[in-house]
């Protein structure tokens, strides 16, 4: 499977930045926070979030948003895994 091409210059900067943090994270709640002002900031965007996979779970768990107009006590809403689609690299 090919990798697709990145054009745009920003976001090379952007995924180095990243993975800069994800290397040196002590911290991953304040890592996550940080890569999230990475790619608004790089992208110019208004609003954003980041939900990862819980292993426990299954579920969709969002872990940092902002400007997202989401009351507090709805940020804690989970999706279930039957709504991603997951990709495992061949065995």
């Amino acid at each position: 499977m090919s990798e697709p091409e990145v054009t745009d210059p920003r976001a090379t900067a952007a995924l180095y930045r990243i993975a800069r943090l994800a290397a040196s994270a002590e911290d991953p709640a304040a890592a996550l926070r940080e890569m999230l002002t990475v790619i608004a900031g790089t992208f110019g965007a208004d609003a954003g979030s980041i939900s990862l996979l819980s292993p426990d779970t299954g579920e969709l768990v969002t872990e940092v948003e902002f400007g997202t107009g989401i009351p507090e006590d709805r940020k804690s809403t989970r999706l279930n895994s039957s709504h991603v689609s997951e990709s495992r690299m061949p065995s």
